[in-house]
């Protein structure tokens, strides 16, 4: 059986351009024409959260489709939960702790969470750029949505196009 297609994006934290209906369209027609069934997600600022409320729209018609969460390190709100899971006191705050930070909220959004075994031990600030790298590789193409060339989306971005990725951009229109 043939791997499905990967698709990732790149955009700033805090994003200048009203991109939704251009993403929407863009991912759209990847799952359409080009069988895209996986996409992966940092999960970090205001593009990954669109990109992200984007596929799970697309999932409602398109239920084949998985929405990843690849993470750089693990991060408070998933320990919280985690950590909650073996707890016995049965205490209402703690169990809505969860529900609201931890790790029943990432079930709930995501298909799969994964932080890349070659991350174990990198520092913060750096695993960042380093998980971006880790979902390049993996992804057949590549979303950009850039108002601006330098950050750690751009760099990942130029870091695609270098491998010989297809890279999407996507503007405002």
């Amino acid at each position: 059986m043939e791997r499905p297609l990967i698709c990732c994006g790149f955009g700033h934290r805090v994003m200048l351009m009203d991109i939704e209906k251009p993403l929407r369209d863009t991912l759209e027609r990847l799952v359409a024409e080009r069988g895209v069934r996986v996409f992966y997600t940092g999960g970090m600022g205001e593009f990954d959260e669109l990109f992200a409320r984007t596929v799970r729209s697309m999932k409602r018609d398109c239920p084949s489709l998985r929405l990843v969460l690849v993470m750089p390190y693990l991060t408070r709100r998933l320990a919280i939960g985690s950590a909650l899971d073996g707890a016995t006191d049965g205490g209402q705050i703690a169990r809505a702790t969860q529900d609201r930070m931890g790790k029943t909220w990432y079930e709930e959004h995501y298909d799969e969470i994964l932080i890349p075994a070659e991350l174990d031990g990198v520092h913060p600030k750096a695993a960042i750029g380093l998980r971006n790298r880790w979902m390049v590789d993996r992804s057949d193409i590549v979303i950009a949505a850039l108002h601006r060339d330098f950050g750690g989306a751009a760099e990942s971005v130029r870091y695609a196009e270098k491998c010989g990725k297809e890279v999407v951009r996507i503007s405002e229109r």
